[in-house]
C-alpha cells in the first residue's frame, strides 16, 4: 500500500507526518537519526513552502531534536518560554487530540505527567481497515466523507447587495449584452447541490454547511439572526471585552445591515462553518466560490478577463501569530500533512477547471492579490492564502475560484438558467462547473 493510500487509512481528519509507522509506533522510530532528520526536514519544508510568506516567522517557533515549540512573542522565544510544545515522541497523541472537542485545551496539558487524551480524542489506528476510494469501482467514492461549503449566502440580488457579493450591470447595446444580475451565493449553492448529487451517486457521504437560499451555517438567515441573536451576541462581545457597551448600543440602534454583516455577523458565521466541517471529520473539504476581475472597478461593465485558481492555507505573516488561535493553527499546519494533501487536491481540481471549462489557469501576475497576498506553491494555479476557512478547517481542502462571473461570456452563460436543482435554478455553465469539481476530486483519489 502506497504512502498516498496510508494517508487515508487512518481516522478521517487525522493526517500522517511521514508514514503510518511514524504515527502509530513513534517510540520505535524517533530514536533513529535518519527518521528524525526526515521528520524535522518535512516540518521545516512545510513552513518554508506554505506558511512563512515573508520568511519572518522564525521568531515564533523552534524545531529541535526534541520537538517543536511555538512562542507567544519573539521575547518569549529569547527567554525560552514556549507557549505550545509537541515532543516528537508524543506526536501520535498530538494527532489524536487534534480531533478532540477542544484541541487547544488538550495541547496545554499534553506534557503534564500522566496525561491521557479525553474521551473525545480518537484512537490512532482505530479504523485501519479504512481505505482510499477505488476509483475503478462502480462506487468510486465509497467510504469517502466530503464537506461542501457554498461560499457566501445570498439567494437573491437584494441579499447579495448586503454582503457585497453580487453583479448588477446595465444592458450594453454596443456589445449586444443584456442586463446582468448575479448573486454569488446563488451560484455557489447551485454548484454545491449539483456537486452533491454527483458525489453521492459515486458513493460519498456529503455534508453541506448550508443548503437553502439565504441560509447560513447558523441554521437561519442573516435577517433572522439580526432579529433573534444580535443582542445576545453583542452582550457576549461586551462581556469578553471585544467591544464596549457604547459600541454595542450603536450596533443595535445606528448600524445598517451591511455594517452588521461585515463587522459582527460574517466572521462569526465563518467560524461556525469551520466548526461544522471539523465536527464531520471529512476526508476533504470543497469551498466553492466564483471570482471577478479585480481591476473592473465597481463592476459596472463586463470584462474580457477570465482565469481559474485555487487557494489552500498558509501565507502567514508575523501579525497572524499575534493571537493564540493563530499560533495553534500554525503549529497544526506545520506538523500535519494537511497542506501537502491540500496542494495535491487543489492541483487536480484547478487542472480540471481549466480542462472542462476551457479557462486558463491564473499565474501570480494575473491578479494583484496573488502577487501581494499569497504564496505561490509548486503546483500551477494553487496559492497559499491565510483566509479564515483555509486556516481553521482541518484536513485536505480546496478553495475554488472558478472563472470570472463579470466576464462578458461567462455572465451571460451563468444567467441562462434552464433547469432547477432542488429548488435552485441552474445554468448549463453551472452544471459544467460542478462537473469540473467532480472530475478533479475523482482524479485526486486515483493512484
Amino acid at each position: 500500500m502506497s504512502d498516498q493510500t496510508n494517508i487515508h487509512s487512518l481516522n478521517r481528519g487525522l493526517r500522517l507526518m511521514i508514514t503510518c509507522v511514524l504515527l502509530l509506533v513513534p517510540a520505535l522510530v524517533f530514536p533513529q537519526t535518519p527518521h528524525l532528520k526526515e521528520l524535522k526536514a518535512n516540518v521545516q519544508r512545510r513552513i518554508n513552502t506554505y506558511l512563512d510568506k515573508e520568511k519572518k516567522l522564525g521568531e515564533y517557533y523552534s524545531i529541535t531534536d526534541i520537538g517543536m515549540s511555538v512562542y507567544a512573542s519573539p521575547d518569549k522565544k529569547k527567554n525560552g518560554k514556549a507557549e505550545l510544545f509537541v515532543p516528537w515522541e508524543k506526536l501520535g497523541i498530538y494527532y489524536e487530540l487534534l480531533c478532540s472537542a477542544d484541541p487547544k485545551k488538550e495541547l496545554k496539558t499534553l506534557n503534564e505527567p500522566g496525561y491521557k487524551p479525553s474521551a473525545t480524542c480518537r484512537q490512532a489506528g482505530k479504523n485501519q481497515d479504512y481505505r482510499r476510494a477505488d476509483s475503478s469501482g462502480a462506487l468510486p467514492l465509497k467510504n469517502i466523507v466530503i464537506a461542501l461549503d457554498p461560499g457566501h449566502t445570498a439567494g437573491s440580488l437584494e441579499s447579495g447587495k448586503t454582503e457585497q457579493k453580487y453583479i448588477h450591470i446595465a444592458a450594453d447595446t454596443l456589445h449586444h449584452t443584456p442586463e446582468v444580475k448575479l448573486a454569488e451565493g446563488h451560484l455557489t449553492l447551485g454548484t454545491a447541490l449539483l456537486l452533491r448529487q454527483k458525489l453521492e451517486a459515486a458513493g460519498a457521504t456529503v455534508h453541506l454547511t448550508h443548503s437553502t437560499p439565504d441560509g447560513t451555517a447558523l441554521g437561519k438567515t442573516f435577517e433572522q439572526w439580526c432579529r433573534e441573536d444580535l443582542k445576545h451576541v453583542l452582550d457576549s462581545l461586551v462581556k469578553c471585552k471585544h467591544i464596549t457597551a457604547q459600541q454595542s448600543l450603536l450596533y443595535q440602534t445606528k448600524a445598517d445591515k451591511r455594517k452588521l454583516f461585515f463587522e459582527v455577523f460574517r466572521d462569526l458565521e465563518l467560524q461556525k462553518r469551520a466548526d461544522l466541517i471539523n465536527s464531520w471529520q471529512p476526508d476533504l473539504t470543497v469551498i466553492i466560490h466564483f471570482n471577478v476581475d479585480e481591476k473592473n472597478t465597481g463592476w459596472k461593465k463586463l470584462s474580457d478577463k477570465n482565469f481559474v485558481m485555487t487557494f489552500i492555507g498558509g501565507g502567514m505573516l508575523p501579525h497572524d501569530l499575534s493571537k493564540p488561535e493563530g499560533r495553534f493553527e500554525f503549529l497544526r499546519l506545520a506538523l500535519t500533512n494537511d497542506l501537502d494533501e491540500s496542494e495535491k487536491l487543489s492541483a487536480r481540481v484547478v487542472q480540471s477547471f481549466s480542462d472542462v471549462l476551457k479557462v486558463p489557469i491564473a499565474t501570480k501576475n494575473d491578479a494583484k492579490y496573488l502577487k501581494e497576498n499569497c504564496l505561490t506553491t509548486p503546483s500551477p494555479g494553487v496559492y497559499c492564502r491565510n483566509l479564515i476557512l483555509t486556516r481553521l478547517i482541518h484536513g485536505p481542502l480546496v478553495y475554488g475560484e472558478t472563472l470570472y462571473q463579470d466576464n462578458r461570456k461567462e455572465a451571460i452563460a451563468l444567467m441562462d438558467e434552464d433547469r432547477e436543482t432542488e429548488g435552485i435554478k441552474t445554468s448549463k455553465r453551472t452544471r459544467e462547473i460542478a462537473e469540473a469539481y467532480y472530475k478533479g476530486i475523482l482524479s485526486y483519489f486515483k493512484p
